[in-house]
This record gives structure tokens, sequence and C-alpha cells, in this order.
């Protein structure tokens, strides 16, 4: 509790929310939005979280890169009363109105299960009226496990933002792709930093349920774990020129002289045009690619923006490179004590291991009076 208070979480200090700025330099090329902004649809825009004449839009930065954060405040839902009957026993945290979190090596314990105190953490945000989102490079049909073991019936995102999930429905709501011509191109830069590199390719479909999205792999990619017999094996071309890829696996073999970090960057640098670049194991050198401009943090930007939240009424918590947008976007972040160093290093704050369930300690100390009120 005292770490968390010693940065500034602590519940009655809501005017830190309220003022807080991270200030740092806007990432070297322009996203496709803001992070307070909604996606160019005009079907998808809400007039009210429109922000005034002249104001500075929020970037999302990538890994590696710091960005700006100086959003506008949207409108906030009208205050309810308890007499009127408009206001729930259990309110949400002054200042928290969405709770994300990343899952491996933060949210779950390192075999891959929820603990109980999180189970009844997660539980405990969701019953004051906290949206609470999963964030994750996950394909969709690896959710399922997720939502049976903390019950939790909300929204996810999976393939580092490519598609967000319906828990409840097991159904991909939103797939943002990579275009074949696009997959195509990223694949001719990638040969010509390591000529041996393979390619496995994730494929999803808006509307589709979460069992329908799969996994295919070129002929002479070797996955890390076993795979069904079922996945399909074809050729390079013959994938990448497929409609629906929501995430590029690319992985060299052989001797290219590059830990995981540094082909991130030399990957990052040659794609910059074409594909957001990350990884989310330092000790796997595979490379993970969404579409221009898709990220966890864009697109629990989006989220928030649908329903009305402010960046900085959300906390968000992760590990590695790919958790590093959201980590930037959300008003306070915070990584794991064993986490990627540009990840500790995005983050508001650092706490303990998923092991020792650090994520469930936090979300106990930002509920901290209210649970002591209540146990009175």
């Amino acid at each position: 509790m005292m770490l968390y208070q010693a940065v500034g979480i602590s519940l009655s200090s809501s005017v830190y929310l309220c003022c807080r700025t991270v200030s740092s330099i806007a990432m070297g090329r322009s996203s496709r939005w803001g992070t307070d902004d909604l996606r160019s649809s005009s079907a998808g825009r809400v007039e009210a979280n429109l922000p005034p004449p002249g104001a500075t839009r929020d970037r999302v930065g990538r890994f590696g890169s710091p960005s700006v954060s100086v959003g506008w405040g949207c409108r906030r839902r009208p205050a309810r009363d308890i007499d009127g009957g408009f206001m729930t026993p259990l309110q949400p945290p002054s200042g928290l109105r969405l709770f994300a979190t990343d899952l491996d090596g933060t949210l779950l314990l390192p075999d891959g299960s929820i603990g109980k105190r999180t189970h009844a953490a997660l539980s405990a945000l969701i019953e004051r009226g906290v949206h609470v989102v999963f964030v994750t490079g996950r394909p969709p049909r690896w959710i399922r496990p997720i939502a049976d073991m903390t019950d939790h019936q909300g929204t996810a995102i999976g393939a580092n933002g490519a598609v967000v999930i319906d828990m409840a429905s097991e159904v991909i709501t939103t797939v943002h792709p990579i275009a074949p011509e696009v997959a195509q191109e990223a694949a001719r830069r990638l040969r010509e930093l390591a000529d041996d590199v393979t390619f496995a390719v994730e494929f999803a479909k808006e509307g589709d349920s979460i069992d329908e999205s799969y996994f295919a792999l070129d002929t002479h990619y070797r996955a890390r774990w076993e795979i069904a017999p079922s996945t399909e094996i074809a050729e390079a071309s013959t994938l990448l020129g497929r409609p629906g890829i929501s995430k590029l696996l690319a992985r060299p073999h052989g001797e290219h002289g590059h830990d995981a970090d540094s082909l991130l960057r030399a990957a990052d640098a040659a794609l910059a045009d074409l594909l957001e670049v990350t990884h989310s194991n330092s000790d796997d050198v595979l490379l993970e690619m969404s579409a221009l401009g898709v990220n966890k943090g864009t697109t629990l930007a989006e989220i928030a923006h649908s329903l009305g939240i402010h960046s900085s009424e959300v906390v968000a918590c992760g590990d590695m490179p790919n958790d590093i947008p959201m980590l930037r976007w959300a008003g306070r972040s915070f990584s794991m004590s064993e986490a990627h160093p540009e990840a500790q290093a995005a983050a508001t704050a650092v706490i303990g291991s998923n092991a020792d369930e650090a994520v469930a300690a936090l979300i106990e100390s930002l509920l901290g009076d209210q649970l002591s009120a209540l146990s009175t």
C-alpha cells in the first residue's frame, strides 16, 4: 500500500489525475488518429466527446519513442443521486472508470492461471461499475479460458489491438486487418534484414465467433509450441496474399545476429511506413506486426471513447514492449517488477510480480477506502 501512496495512487489524490500531463516528444511519424480522437468512420463519432477547436490531440507512442499526452476533457456523465435511485450502492473510485490489463506476465500467474485474490479484485472493480478490459497479444480463440477463469463477460482486445472481442457472446466485433499487399511488401523488406526469416499469420473476421479465427504458417516456420494437426501450412506468398490478416508473425532462423530487441528496432525502422511492429517476449526472437496505427493503446483509446471515458480516467497494467502504447496513453499505468525495461520506463510506476498477484494488490489499493468502509 505504501508504494502506491508514494507515487500518488491513493484515491484521495484525485487532483493528481486531473492535472497529470505526461510531457514528452511526439512519435516520429503521424498516427491515423489521436488517442483522444475517434477513428475516421463518421458512423462511430460521439459528438459529446469531440475536442474543442484548436485542441491538441494525444498520440500513442511506439516502442522506444516517447509520446505526447496533452488531451482534452471528455464530457462526464451527470452526477447521480442515491436518493433518486440512480446511484448504485457500490461506486467506482473517484477518477477511475476503466481498468485495462495485459494478461501473460501481468494479470495471470506464471502458470497461466488466475489467482483467487486477482479474481476477487476484478470482481470488486466490476461490482463498482468500473469497465474492465483485457488487452493481450493473444488471438481470439485463446480468450475463452480467460473468460472462464475470471468470469469476466466484458470486452477484450486481442492480437495487440487488431481485434476486439465481446467475451459474453464470444464474437469478434472489430478487426483492423493488414492488407495483403502490405503484408507482402513487409515480407520483402524483412528478408533484407534476415534472408531466412519465416512467417506465420493470424486470421480473423468481424462477426465470426472466436473459434473461427485461425492460425497458418509458412512451410519453413518453426513454432515454439505444439501446433494442431489441422493447422494450415502453405507457402508464404499464398498466406500473405490472403485477406483478413489480423497479425503477422516473423521469425528468423540461423545466424542473423539479433536478439529480440535489436531485431525489433531494425524491423521498426524498415517497416515504419507499413506496419506497427513489436514483440512480447524478450527470450524469443519473434516479431509481431499489426496494421499501421493499430496497437494496444489506440484500440483501447477507441473503446474508451465509445464509453465517453477520457485517458485520465484509465488505469493500465503491462509488462512488455507490446504494452508500451497502452501504458503511455493511460492516465495512470503500472509495469511489473520483472517487466521489460522499456515498459517500466513507459509506466507511471513499477509494482510487484505477477507471481505475487501484484495487479490484485494494486486494485485493492485503488479500492482501499471503499473496501475498508464496507468491512466496518
